[in-house]
């Protein structure tokens, strides 16, 4: 929330748009280097120390270590806000009247309804993806699966994914700062959601070559990188105005929980209809959040609009 809030106050809206792409990745890879590198090192440390708890000690305090490092550096990095000042309310039930009014005026904002239903729906089909894609990877022919190592998703997600989705956000980001969201909507929802095909292909085909999968894999992250900026700016849009970083913040709440429930019920799914089946269902399960996101109300700022803190 408070990057949120930072990236949201620190720059123009042509910026914030120029920005998303990097943003999106960068986070992609702060989530891919706990997920990955890190746990790889905690693994290393265990088999050098002959106490697991002598391994995570030292693997806690090297985190610690990088934390502070991380502080200290973001101290000078970081851009000064001319608009970023503490508030005036002080006593406690001033705070609670202030809360419940911020709260209260984001589900007063014109289309609401329509715009939390886009929040909810438009991952509706990538969440289940997410939750089953490295999944069907890693189970064996007999399975429905590609049968690849650990190792080898790794370098196609860690490696040429993550170029394919920086380059996509990039994309996405440059032409949505010059044109604006409205011009580039409904492309960014189809190649957000049309590439999801790839898979339905892979486990369809079964390909044993590493290069199909790799650019499979490639092709679909180009194009969630390029039409998850719909979503991102959209948001941005959803919370201008007063209070925008608690707004946003609860932009993101709908965002996360909108990837949380069908996480919860895909795998189970994924059992019942075999890996092929249900990237079909996944495919089907996209057209709700374009149905929803043709009806929403693109308002993009004049290019130098100012920020609204």
């Amino acid at each position: 929330i408070a990057a949120d809030g930072l990236y949201l106050i620190a720059l123009r809206e042509e910026q914030q748009k120029y920005f998303v792409g990097v943003r999106t990745v960068f986070f992609r890879l702060a989530m891919f280097a706990g997920n990955g590198p890190l746990v790889v090192l905690a693994g290393h440390l265990e088999t050098r120390f002959a106490e697991p708890h002598h391994a995570y000690a030292a693997f806690f305090g090297i985190m610690a270590v990088m934390m502070a490092a991380f502080a200290l550096w973001h101290l000078f990095a970081l851009p000064r806000a001319a608009n970023d000042r503490a508030g005036d309310v002080r006593d406690a039930g001033a705070q609670v009247e202030s809360f419940l009014g911020t709260f209260v005026s984001f589900f007063r904002k014109p289309g609401i309804v329509t715009s939390i239903a886009f929040l909810l729906l438009y991952r509706l089909g990538e969440a289940q993806l997410l939750a089953v894609a490295k999944l069907f990877m890693l189970d064996g022919a007999a399975k429905g699966g590609l049968g690849l190592t650990t190792e080898q998703v790794g370098v196609i997600y860690g490696i040429w994914g993550i170029i394919a989705l920086l380059v996509g956000g990039l994309l996405g980001g440059l032409l949505t700062s010059r044109d604006g969201l409205r011009k580039w909507l409904w492309p960014m929802m189809l190649a957000m959601h049309l590439p999801n095909a790839a898979y339905w292909y892979l486990a369809h085909a079964l390909p044993t070559s590493h290069t199909v999968i790799q650019a499979c894999v490639m092709f679909e992250q180009l194009g969630y990188g390029f039409g998850f900026t719909a979503y991102l700016i959209y948001m941005m849009q959803l919370a201008r105005g007063e209070h925008q970083t608690a707004h946003y913040a609860l932009c993101t709440g709908f965002m996360s929980l909108g990837v949380l429930l069908p996480g919860m019920w895909s795998g189970k799914l994924q059992q019942m209809l075999g890996y092929e089946h249900f990237f079909v269902w996944v495919l089907i399960a996209t057209i709700p959040g374009m149905i929803v996101g043709a009806r929403l109300r693109i308002e993009d700022a004049p290019k130098g609009a100012a920020k609204t803190a």
